[in-house]
């Protein structure tokens, strides 16, 4: 997918640079301490994106009725 920055529409580039940018970016801010943002939430959130994309839908929001019943039999909800 092409993305665009929305200030220079002229340039465009591939989405996949730009996880791969960011993610450098936030990797290097986590080892060199750096505070203007919280780079290990972005690295928690893409890591967490990607593993969704790649395993989310198969593996797990299919799978996800035996775990929403244990949760409201814990919780003394009743079951719909």
């Amino acid at each position: 997918m092409k993305l665009h920055v929305i200030f220079l529409p002229f340039f465009t580039f591939p989405a996949g640079a730009a996880i791969k940018v960011m993610m450098g970016l936030d990797l290097a801010g986590v080892i060199l301490g750096w505070k203007f943002f919280d780079h290990a939430a972005h690295l928690g959130g893409a890591v967490t994106g990607i593993a969704w994309s790649y395993w989310g839908n198969t593996y797990l929001w299919q799978k996800r009725e035996p775990l929403l019943h244990w949760w409201h039999e814990l919780r003394g909800a009743p079951v719909k």
